[in-house]
């Protein structure tokens, strides 16, 4: 059985960017979405995040510039999915505070990435 057959709830693939960062704080990071649930979100980033971490997340506005915390490789990712993304829909509408519920590396990323999930805290799509 594989970890999408072993989930409570469905998932939707996704291709969008989202911000993330600590409550009341900056810096923010990018995140690149693989698939939302009604209660939950995987994203990909460089940014690795302790499970049980509280973290905003919203979707990121094409054209915003990128924080310097991001890596070139990611501003390019980056731009790529803003260039494609002018008609496509996306389940995350709002900012949300979400729960690292894990975080795994992604072996042989250069740089450095992780596969983080976290759980809506609140109302959330």
């Amino acid at each position: 059985m594989t970890d999408m057959e072993r989930r409570k709830h469905p998932r939707t693939e996704e291709k969008a960017i989202v911000g993330f960062g600590f409550l009341n704080q900056t810096p923010r990071y990018l995140g690149f979405v693989e698939n939302t649930s009604a209660y939950g979100i995987q994203f990909i980033s460089e940014k690795a995040l302790p499970v049980g971490t509280l973290v905003t997340i919203q979707p990121w506005r094409c054209g915003i510039r990128p924080p310097e915390t991001i890596s070139a490789g990611s501003r390019r990712e980056a731009d790529a999915i803003c260039a494609g993304s002018h008609n496509a829909t996306h389940r995350l509408n709002a900012m949300v505070i979400g729960k690292v519920v894990h975080c795994r590396r992604i072996e042989d990323h250069v740089p450095p990435a992780y596969a983080i999930g976290a759980r809506y805290e609140g109302s959330a799509v």
